[in-house]
């Protein structure tokens, strides 16, 4: 297999499952007692949450009196042998996106993580720490409780006390709303949330609340998430291992969500969780959780992890992989429309305890990985697991892990947002380093690897012609199932109520294009084809017409085709936001300049036509609702010196009226002030503007040039503001949601006489006359 990425951490990892990547394409690694935020795209680490040490949480006194025969319960024993007064970073995991304020920016901003450490002299640190950040409890700080304050308790009450505040594993819900919809971010604090589910030693599972925040902002300042303990329950006899949840459509096409629980004596239970109940709750419920299905286990070994999912194939059944100490790992289903369960088979996969397993490709394939190295993957053949291959090619330049020789073991694996590459973990063997040198820097290693050649389905014929011509001398199979793959994958983001996160498919094309360009031309016009629905052969011709078809598709599609454009096709040509291509086809020539002014020509076109969309949200939202927002003069501005006639087929007369209405139209209304000299801003371009200036003590007029707003079209004002990664411009608010499920925005010719009849009757307020046209436009 393919390292196309690697970085080497200097702690060490300790527990398994130590590694996560978020919906939002950042990697959390956990090592002792700190947690390391990588970036996959470089090998820098974004960031180092530390555990703090704290001071022991009071839960009682054994009473000593008598001999202390107490003391030498051997329920006592675990912390008798226990020296270690540090907190260790057990498990991580990543909440969804939308649950920090200032979620949602791209890929640039971290989330909110939660930790679960293990400190045993420690327990009141982790029992607060691990829950609930400090900066959500405002109350007044909570008095320190002396020793002789303390209750007698038996060495049993001891014992139980801890291991209530021992917290073994966490898990995140996806998004909880009450509409039932299925949504991939929050739309409001009031309806939508997400359950943090901590299992520990006592066998029980606790259900924290946390809310969306009111507001999304790129200030420091502001509420924190309402966070709140709603569910309370005794999942299994000992301690819990592995959590894992899932989101599915029941019959009558509700959102449910499920919850598989694992223990340490190998217990498997799968949960139906009351969504509706645990968001509306003020306070602890104890029913918040109904028994589907109690699984019954081959063995009793230990559960290490579990992965639960919901195959495209099938969508009302629930597909449960449980890996287990042993090394082998087991998989049933369950058929949420009808209660029938099947247990499909145990699979003795490993040799060593399963640290990782994990569904890709909706559900057609698991890749499980053990302590001891050991990655597999599988498929479905028939109604059961087949192994298959590992991909053994990659795109581009592969990269080799540092002293590779001395990776010894495994601590966790976690499956990109687009399924086309996995993260692992491996620890170093300390022995098989320079003590003086390495052996001080090296401790763990994350490697990336690439599986977007991943068979899926050994029915299907691979064969391609396009193949053998672009990339002689990779494995034509392999080069056949990333073809497949990525479009499968581009086709699956289309969907609006899916998080747009697509690293990994722009790296798989980035990489690709170095060696085979043309194989990545036509991975990309077979997509644009299917994306537009376009009848067109495969050729270049299709990127000529495309820009004629972009009003009768998606504002997801459309966002889809600006990334694609800039991040791949134009990346090497764009260093930073441009509205004009001149400067761009400098230096091209023959087929090449070509290409590039064909893609060009459809970025521009799809950026008009998304800000087309917006401006008619805004001028329309204004009209209904009689309050006006932020930039509308800009954006009428804007409207009328480009609405053109391919929009409009009244020409003639909506210039005229358009010529009038500006010249009357006072300059208070569109002009703006420069932040920094108070000189008037006149409106030129969407991107930039320069103030008038003013005139300094030696009569030279100072000008300012400033950035506009990409949402309301105004100056940006000088607080901090969100900026996209991809076209680098910023914006001072976010876009309306509905822009973002628009799923086509055309216009009629059968509105031509209406429209007549309104410049007529209407000619007076050139806003009615924007008005009519934009609704006409939008229905």
């Amino acid at each position: 297999m393919s390292c196309f990425q690697s970085a080497v951490v200097a702690l060490r990892t300790v527990y398994p499952k130590a590694v996560v990547w978020s919906e939002e394409n950042l990697v959390a690694v956990a090592c002792g007692a700190a947690v390391i935020i990588l970036n996959p795209h470089t090998p820098k680490v974004r960031g180092v949450i530390t555990v703090p040490s704290s001071k022991r949480f009071p839960t009682g006194k054994i009473d000593v009196d008598g001999g202390g025969a107490d003391l030498l319960n051997g329920c006592l024993l675990l912390y008798h042998l226990s020296r270690e007064t540090r907190p260790c970073v057990r498990l991580i995991s990543w909440s969804p996106v939308g649950l920090a304020k200032d979620a949602g920016l791209y890929q640039d901003k971290i989330l909110q993580i939660r930790v679960v450490s293990e400190d045993h002299e420690n327990l009141g640190e982790k029992n607060n720490w691990q829950i609930v950040s400090s900066s959500f409890y405002e109350g007044d700080p909570l008095e320190e409780v002396t020793e002789d304050c303390l209750p007698l308790i038996s060495a049993q009450q001891y014992a139980s006390r801890n291991e209530m505040l021992m917290s073994l594993i966490i898990a995140w819900s996806p998004i909880l709303e009450t509409s039932g919809n299925d949504v991939a971010f929050p739309s409001s604090s009031s309806n939508c949330c997400s359950i943090l589910t901590v299992g520990g030693k006592c066998g029980k599972i606790s259900l924290w609340r946390v809310r969306a925040p009111e507001c999304y902002s790129t200030d420091n300042a502001g509420h924190a998430s309402e966070v709140r303990l709603v569910g309370l329950e005794k999942a299994h006899d000992s301690w819990i291992t592995a959590i894992s949840w899932v989101r599915y459509e029941s019959n009558d096409s509700k959102t449910q969500f499920a919850l598989a629980t694992g223990s340490s004596d190998g217990s498997v239970k799968i949960w139906l969780v009351n969504g509706e109940k645990l968001l509306k709750a003020s306070e602890v419920i104890n029913d918040s959780l109904s028994l589907l299905r109690e699984v019954a286990t081959v063995d009793s070994s230990m559960i290490s992890v579990l992965s639960l999912t919901v195959p495209a194939r099938s969508p009302t059944k629930l597909f449960l992989a449980i890996g287990k100490s042993s090394g082998s790992f087991e998989l049933c289903t369950l058929d949420t429309s009808t209660g029938k369960f099947d247990n499909i088979g145990c699979y003795n996969a490993h040799d060593s305890t399963v640290s990782g397993l994990a569904w890709a490709f909706d559900g057609r394939c698991l890749y499980s990985y053990s302590q001891n190295n050991s990655l597999k993957s599988w498929i479905f053949v028939g109604d059961s697991l087949s192994e298959v291959p590992l991909p053994r090619s990659s795109p581009g330049l592969k990269s080799s892990t540092e002293f590779a020789h001395a990776l010894d073991s495994c601590f966790g694996l976690s499956v990109s947002p687009g399924n086309l590459a996995v993260a692992v973990v491996r620890r170093y063997d300390s022995d098989l380093l320079d003590p003086m040198y390495e052996g001080r820097s090296h401790k763990s290693a994350v490697e990336f690897l690439w599986v977007g050649g991943q068979q899926l389905d050994p029915s299907v014929i691979t064969s391609s012609e396009i193949a053998k011509e672009t990339f002689p001398g990779f494995p034509e199979k392999e080069l056949t199932w990333w073809e497949m793959n990525i479009l499968g994958r581009l086709n699956k983001c289309e969907n609006p109520n899916r998080l747009l996160n697509i690293f990994d498919i722009v790296a798989a094309l980035r990489a690709f294009k170095q060696s085979a360009p043309k194989y990545v031309e036509h991975i990309l016009l077979k997509w644009l084809a299917s994306c537009l629905g376009s009848k067109c052969e495969i050729s270049r011709k299709l990127l000529s017409e495309a820009p004629k078809l972009l009003t009768m598709h998606s504002s997801r599609q459309l966002h889809l085709i600006n990334i694609i454009s800039r991040e791949v096709v134009l990346k090497e040509f764009m260093t930073e936001n441009v509205s004009g291509k001149e400067h761009l086809l400098e230096g091209l020539s023959g087929d090449k300049k070509e290409e590039i002014n064909l893609w060009m020509d459809l970025l521009l076109s799809c950026e008009k036509e998304l800000l087309l969309r917006l401006v008619s949200i805004s001028i329309s939202s204004e009209e209904f609702s009689g309050v006006g927002g932020d930039g509308l003069p800009q954006m009428k501005q804007w409207l009328l010196q480009n609405v053109k006639d391919e929009y409009i087929f009244l020409a003639a007369e909506i210039r005229e009226v358009k010529k009038r209405k500006l010249e009357e139209t006072s300059e208070h209304e569109v002009h703006e002030r420069c932040h920094f000299c108070t000189g008037i801003v006149p409106f030129e371009s969407t991107e930039y503007a320069t103030c008038s200036g003013s005139i300094d003590k030696n009569g030279v007029n100072r000008t300012h040039k400033l950035q506009r707003c990409a949402v309301t079209l105004q100056v940006l004002p000088t607080k901090p503001s969100w900026y996209c990664m991809c076209c680098h411009r910023r914006a001072s608010k976010m876009a309306p949601t509905i822009l973002f499920a628009m799923p086509r925005f055309f216009l009629s010719s059968n509105c031509n006489a209406l429209l007549i009849e309104v410049v007529q009757v209407m000619e007076e307020t050139v806003e009615y006359i924007m008005y009519s046209m934009l609704t006409l436009m939008i229905s």
